[in-house]
């Protein structure tokens, strides 16, 4: 065998590697991703948000897999966790002091999270409020300064006049 024939059959090994290779790794993520999938509706499907107020049921929301995993499981941000459970309360047209989320919350009651039933029971009852401790927003209006004395820098301050007498109209865009 000559040195062409060898470099002819050493590009035909080459690509018909590559060409396994790539339908190897394409057949592994045809088959691996409704397995994990399957895994996640297994593992964290079926999970529901319950609120409650006063014994009676406001909302029952049902989780994604993603979400009741983000909520649920103990290494998930816990950021995330809150801005999820604030927008299910937010939904009903309600305001918690308590982060739902936080340590606190769960010590008091204000959420309970059983893995029994799936559920993520949020008891609007249990907040200790901003009608006991004032809102975030109160808190940030009690801490800003009074502003300085003088008039307030508004943008609008008046331009000297163009060199061509004409004045301009706006920002240019």
């Amino acid at each position: 065998m000559g040195p062409i024939e060898q470099a002819v059959e050493l590009l035909r090994q080459a690509v018909e590697n590559l060409i396994t290779a790539f339908l190897g790794g394409l057949l592994g993520v045809l088959v691996s991703k409704p397995v994990l999938t399957r895994w996640m509706r297994w593992r964290w499907g079926g999970w529901e948000v319950e609120v409650t107020q006063q014994g009676e049921l406001l909302t029952r929301e049902p989780l994604t897999p993603e979400e009741a995993r983000m909520v649920v499981s103990p290494g998930g941000s816990r950021r995330r966790k809150s801005v999820h459970l604030k927008g299910v309360i937010s939904g009903i047209g309600h305001r918690i002091g308590e982060d739902p989320a936080s340590d606190r919350a769960h010590e008091v009651g204000l959420t309970v999270i059983n893995h029994a039933s799936r559920r993520v029971q949020i008891n609007l009852d249990r907040d200790p409020g901003p009608h006991r401790r004032g809102s975030h927003t109160e808190t940030i209006v009690a801490t800003r300064r009074a502003p300085a004395p003088g008039p307030l820098p508004t943008g609008d301050q008046p331009q000297p006049p163009a060199e061509n007498g004409v004045e301009a109209a706006g920002p240019s865009r």
